[in-house]
């Protein structure tokens, strides 16, 4: 009974860790809203960002082999972009060909164009979506292997500082101090989970000074 009983809450701390970086990528993602207009494209990174996630910690509960849920979440991720990109191009929808490769290369020149004329807030178009899908579905795979697989939280803050950088990188004056602190919020909590108890309070002290020393700047 009792190993039965530290499995148990084992799965529900693996699963409330999964959830917790489903919000910390979401909020990361909203950083994105003062170069990007409409929502269409907030509903398109949720569900990479869910399906990433998701299938990781679905992967993770089935087995315990730590190998599997990062390559069934690689897996997830290719086959998601392909089959919402560039269905027609692929086998069964999913399995990319050379068409495949071809189309994401038009995509890309498209929305390389697009970027350089419009302004911003910049309407989505398919090619920039392609962009924001695949570029923020690495960012959640990358955050997911570090926090859940390699159990290594602290090395999230790099991809996720990535994806809060872009808006700062296109004009300075576009930061959003808002959205930086409540993604740096989840970040500390990332930071909570995974770690023994003596390191949890230089954890969180650590990366308050380091946030509010960020918003300063």
């Amino acid at each position: 009974p009792l190993p039965a009983v530290r499995t148990s809450e084992s799965s529900t701390s693996e699963l409330r860790t999964s959830a917790g970086v489903f919000v910390v990528l979401m909020l990361g993602c909203s950083s994105l809203h003062v170069l990007l207009g409409g929502v269409g494209w907030r509903f398109e990174l949720a569900m990479v960002c869910g399906l990433v996630v998701g299938s990781a910690a679905a992967a993770r509960w089935l087995t315990r082999r730590r190998f599997v849920p990062p390559v069934v979440a690689a897996i997830v991720l290719v086959g998601y972009v392909v089959a919402r990109f560039a269905a027609d191009t692929a086998v069964l929808g999913v399995f990319p060909t050379n068409a495949t490769v071809v189309r994401f290369f038009d995509l890309a020149q498209g929305a390389v164009v697009s970027i350089h004329n419009q302004e911003i807030p910049a309407d989505v178009d398919v090619g920039i979506l392609l962009f924001l899908v695949s570029g923020v579905g690495l960012i959640a795979f990358l955050v997911e292997l570090t926090v859940c697989t390699l159990r290594t939280p602290a090395y999230a803050g790099i991809p996720l500082l990535v994806l809060l950088a872009v808006p700062g990188m296109t004009d300075f004056d576009l930061s959003d101090g808002f959205t930086f602190a409540l993604t740096a919020a989840g970040y500390l909590w990332l930071l909570r989970t995974n770690r023994p108890h003596r390191r949890i309070r230089f954890s969180l002290v650590f990366g308050a000074v380091a946030i509010i020393g960020a918003l300063i700047v």
